[in-house]
């Protein structure tokens, strides 16, 4: 099997640390240090790993490695905003266009690229060689049985805004616990016995705040203003933290 991964961040680069076991792989990024392998004349697949930042810079990319590598699937691994696998279908003649978003925790990705399922969805025909090729890798390779749309939705909304939405809920805990002069352990406390037998009450922490990149970073591929008076409270708890 012959492939290109196209960005070698944190995530491209645990990626192909696995798939170059079981697979010729090319890893591109525009820092020349992080490249890895040797250019393919011919890809199978084209892994693309690289951030979103508009749709236009995105799909450049994609079609230009497409050019590049002439492959016979294309699998979009990046954070995205719902229907971009869709608009990118619609601009080509590309048969095999897939999303399969990961999941896991940056420190650990290599980890977590194995722990959880890897769905895919796709348009038009079924990916053949990508499934192929997960497999060989071990990965927990399985169809997610509704439209790109829908797994790109699922990514931002279940994964990374879920989590940040629990932190935020921690730190308006925070906040109340302080105002009132309560011990904040203890709200939590109300909370445990509920948890344990229903599942529906995790305890987040507050911490300093949102941290890393990802959660804000996402929260705007969704361009949703709900989201962004809700997140607005991070600045607000931050501001709070500080007494200012």
């Amino acid at each position: 099997m012959q492939s290109v991964i196209v960005g070698m961040g944190e995530i491209g680069s645990a990626f192909y640390e696995i798939l170059s076991k079981t697979s010729s792989v090319y890893g591109f990024d525009l820092d020349p240090a992080k490249c890895r392998g040797t250019l393919p004349k011919k890809a199978d697949v084209l892994h693309i790993c690289i951030p979103f930042k508009t749709l236009k810079l995105f799909s450049e990319s994609v079609f230009e490695w497409y050019r590049k590598t002439g492959a016979l699937e294309i699998v979009i691994h990046s954070s995205v905003p719902p229907e971009t696998t869709m608009k990118l279908h619609e601009q080509g003649t590309i048969q095999t266009f897939v999303y399969s978003p990961w999941r896991g925790v940056h420190a650990r990705m290599k980890e977590d690229m194995k722990r959880y399922i890897k769905y895919y969805a796709f348009y038009t025909k079924a990916p053949s060689l990508f499934v192929q090729e997960m497999c060989e890798a071990g990965f927990n390779i399985q169809p997610w049985n509704d439209s790109p749309t829908s797994l790109e939705l699922s990514k931002l909304w279940m994964d990374v805004v879920y989590y940040g939405w629990l932190i935020i809920f921690a730190q308006h805990t925070k906040i109340l616990a302080d105002k009132y002069g309560v011990d904040e352990k203890n709200l939590w406390r109300f909370t445990e016995e509920i948890h344990k037998y229903l599942g529906n009450r995790p305890r987040m922490f507050s911490g300093e705040g949102i941290g890393g990149h990802c959660v804000l970073q996402d929260k705007d591929l969704l361009n949703d203003p709900f989201l962004d008076a809700v997140f607005s409270h991070d600045t607000y708890y931050r501001r709070n933290l500080n007494g200012s």
